[in-house]
């Protein structure tokens, strides 16, 4: 997901195949080039993020994510990961 600097984000197309796929893919032509701007936050994360649960058994869930970048944007990406 890209989140930009002045507002709003979009989940960025793929262009590859997954990590772990091992059939080939018929890929076809890749998006444009995405141009990340000053204070723009690009995330990254696989399933084990999103599917992590607290010890009460609740996932972490995608919107949680979503929710919770907007409000740490303007932090490190150190202190966002902690």
């Amino acid at each position: 997901h890209l989140f930009r600097a002045g507002g709003g984000h979009r989940q960025l197309d793929s262009t590859s195949s997954p990590l772990a796929w091992l059939d080939s893919l018929n890929q076809e032509d890749p998006p444009p080039p995405v141009r990340l701007e000053s204070g723009d936050v690009l995330v990254l994360f696989t399933d084990g993020l999103n599917e992590a649960q607290c010890p009460a058994g609740r996932q972490f869930t995608t919107d949680r994510l979503l929710a919770a970048v907007p409000r740490h944007a303007h932090r490190p990406a150190a202190e966002v990961i902690d």
